[in-house]
């Protein structure tokens, strides 16, 4: 589950990684500007996990594409 909130110049993504199956949507179809990236975690059946990168503030135009296209 992804949640978007709208501050003044300011977009914060908020994702529970637990319900992450490790699609690879969010950062592989989803995001134009790169935002996502996946992680290896041993714990996914996938073996992999979404993280967002750590300058996403930056990057991210809110448009939502990941919170819409993804499955959880």
């Amino acid at each position: 589950m992804i949640v978007r909130t709208y501050l003044p110049r300011r977009i914060t993504i908020t994702y529970n990684p637990s319900f992450c199956k490790g699609c690879a949507i969010c950062s592989e179809i989803a995001c134009h500007r790169d935002v996502w990236e996946m992680v290896k975690d041993d714990d996914k059946i996938t073996g992999r996990i979404a993280k967002l990168k750590t300058n996403y503030k930056r990057l991210c135009t809110g448009c939502g594409y990941c919170e819409l296209l993804c499955p959880d």
